[in-house]
């Protein structure tokens, strides 16, 4: 039987014939019938449809996939779907090998339906395995074409494929005959296993030769973007990757790290805000000689911090700190030996109780629309999964409005740990501060032993617009439960599947494309036994390497990532730091207006109590109010949807959020619109 994969399968079997004979059922039998649809121990994926004369539900065990009354379909790879159904089976059809079982008893699905398989598909790979260099390839075909399961392709519209490889390869199944096949680089082609050239498909003379263009800021802790345009064609660069591009334009922006595009023909025009420097096939460039440059500053000026206006004070001027109102047990001072920026920090230090810090400036600071962030590293004798701080304003009458920070339980006790960290805004229990006339700043927390921290770049930020992401780590099948209600409802999210996790009897790649089609971010997820900092360092960064390639094979988005167990430590940080443009922890600041660590973005458990009893969990719906009231980033993370576990939300509260969400009006976005 000719090999299908899925996302193949479920393309075709809308055209595979419904007709056939049906099996006489039990009708009059107080118990329903029972069909199953087996391939297990078969390393492949089948899908299948049918329809009943009665109605059909899914089983217990084995489960099902999906059904709408009287018809059933999905896929299985190497395990069973089961339904329940009365009536008679009047159509079944299928794509890839399966068993089928009736009230136990095995049966031909020929004899339930048409089962006539579609056209004869072919295989075709395009490699340039083992080359250290990058090849773009495109053909099209009299027939269709298709994404393989392994190796996987990249993108098809129907009739046409194309793509990129690397050292590795890609593989699509097409029919019919291939038309033409261009290639920019050394490949090699094989049909059906056997090498062919090229040529022989029809034009196979390569595109305009492209040239490579690289956006870089490595090395400083500040933002910048830019935007350029070509007079023909410019794609995003597999290394370093790039960020947005439509055909003749490319945008985005880079923080302490580089983006890369490959073009053809001229750049007309480049603009830019923030430092920047521009290299051309390897050469910098000035970028005011590329087009216009207005609003930012390049390599000609390398000294110049955009930044320094946003600062609370000066970054070496600690003169107005002190010690915490009504304590005494520590030391504030500042320290010329450990700085984040500039050349002075701000150390604080504990043997018991309370820790903390208070500005005091000289006149009382408006601070209107305005939302922190700022660095900061921690040692704590007794660390929890993640340190809160209190952050609180004082206005000149008294009035307190209060605000808090989280450090990661694996960042503590490394003196070179240092770690940007947002601000979010907590309920308050009387009435809040007059922001415009704050006259004392207060940091602090409660570690229950001796301790230290150090303060550093205390930022400004404009207060921005409320948003909430909805993301789901590892994909258990039971996230097709929720994947399915935000699709209804046409909201989309973020998941970040495990490789060794899918398409065994869990969410199938067919889902993830499907999602991403309706607008979700997919993304990396190197989950292992042991969490990231306590495994080797060649180790984790294999475990990153890995799953990126694998989540790039599939046109995924690989430079968006969630933490395994929502844990890092320096090292893993800056490992991430050479391959993602955005992660997503546990164990960081839930909720902010500014996403002032990429690498750190908090969230919030989407499992927890519902206290009120109305049916909505309350971090999720506290969550959702301060993206609402404080124009903050709200990030909710889900695992199983619907299950009996310790981290499964129930479906009903699941949905009620969703609708919650809809109904605030609030802005649901995912990881890239973050980027």
């Amino acid at each position: 039987m000719t090999r299908q994969t899925r996302r193949a399968a479920l393309r075709r079997l809308g055209t595979v014939g419904l007709l056939g004979a049906g099996l006489a059922g039990s009708g009059q039998a107080a118990e329903p019938n029972v069909v199953v649809v087996s391939n297990v121990g078969r390393d492949e994926t089948a899908s299948y449809e049918f329809e009943v004369s009665g109605s059909v539900t899914t089983s217990s065990s084995p489960s099902g996939d999906y059904t709408d009354g009287a018809r059933a379909w999905g896929s299985v790879h190497g395990w069973k779907d089961g339904y329940e159904f009365t009536g008679e089976i009047t159509t079944f059809s299928h794509e890839g090998f399966v068993r089928v079982y009736v009230n136990g008893v095995e049966v031909d699905p020929a004899t339930l339906g048409s089962s006539s398989p579609p056209s004869e598909s072919r295989e075709i790979v395009v490699s340039n395995v083992g080359r250290d260099e990058s090849a773009t390839y495109e053909f099209e075909v009299s027939g269709s074409v298709t994404a393989s399961s392994s190796p996987s392709g990249d993108y098809t519209d129907g009739t046409r494929a194309w793509g990129r490889i690397h050292g590795w390869k890609d593989g699509y199944e097409f029919t019919g005959e291939i038309t033409s096949f261009s290639h920019d680089g050394a490949v090699e082609v094989y049909v059906d296993g056997t090498a062919v050239d090229p040529a022989t498909f029809g034009s196979s003379s390569p595109p305009p030769e492209s040239r490579e263009i690289v956006v870089s800021n490595v090395g400083r802790d500040e933002t910048a973007s830019y935007e350029f345009e070509v007079s023909e064609t410019v794609t995003a660069s597999s290394s370093p990757s790039g960020d947005y591009t439509d055909g003749t334009r490319a945008w985005g922006s880079v923080r302490g790290w580089k983006d890369g595009y490959e073009f053809t023909g001229e750049i007309t025009t480049f603009s830019h805000e923030g430092f920047v420097r521009v290299y051309i096939d390897g050469v910098e460039v000035d970028p005011a000689a590329l087009g216009e440059s207005a609003g930012g500053d390049s390599g000609s000026d390398p000294d110049t911090d955009s930044t320094d206006a946003d600062h609370l004070h000066d970054m070496d001027d600690w003169s107005d700190w002190g010690p915490y109102t009504n304590w005494s047990n520590g030391v504030v001072e500042p320290t010329a030996s450990d700085a984040y920026a500039g050349e002075t920090s701000l150390r604080v230090t504990s043997t018991s109780g309370r820790l903390g810090a208070t500005y005091q400036p000289a006149e009382p600071l408006d601070l209107s629309g305005k939302r922190f962030s700022l660095a900061m590293r921690a040692s704590l004798e007794d660390p929890q999964w993640s340190q809160r701080f209190s952050l609180y304003l004082v206005d000149s009458a008294g009035r307190r409005s209060d605000y808090g920070f989280q450090y990661p339980l694996w960042m503590m006790g490394d003196p070179d740990n240092w770690l940007r960290v947002p601000v979010f805004k907590k309920p308050n229990s009387t009435a809040e501060a007059d922001l415009s006339s704050i006259a004392t700043i207060r940091v602090s927390s409660w570690p229950g032993g001796a301790a230290e921290f150090a303060l550093d770049d205390i930022r400004l930020h404009e207060q921005g617009t409320g948003r909430v992401l909805f993301t789901f780590d590892d994909g258990p099948a039971s996230q097709q439960l929720a994947m399915d209600y935000m699709h209804e409802k046409g909201v989309p999210g973020t998941i970040f599947p495990m490789k060794s996790y899918i398409d065994r009897g869990t969410l199938s790649i067919e889902s993830l494309r499907e999602a991403k089609r309706r607008g979700w971010t997919v993304g990396v997820h190197p989950q292992r036994s042991d969490p990231l900092p306590e495994m080797s360092l060649d180790a984790a960064r294999a475990a990153m390497d890995e799953e990126s390639a694998w989540i790039d094979s599939l046109g995924f988005d690989s430079n968006v990532m969630a933490w395994p167990y929502g844990a890092f430590d320096g090292d893993t940080l800056a490992a991430a730091e050479e391959r993602f443009d955005l992660a997503f922890s546990t164990g960081g600041t839930p909720t902010a207006t500014e996403i002032s660590c990429p690498l750190n973005v908090g969230r919030s458990g989407g499992n927890s109590a519902d206290d009120d009893g109305d049916g909505i969990p309350d971090e999720s719906k506290h969550a959702i109010d301060r993206a609402v009231e404080y124009g903050e980033t709200a990030v909710l993370n889900y695992h199983s949807i619907g299950r009996t576990d310790s981290y499964t939300t129930p479906l009903d509260h699941f949905r009620n959020t969703i609708d919650y969400a809809i109904r605030s009006g609030v802005s649901i976005e995912t990881a890239a619109d973050l980027l």
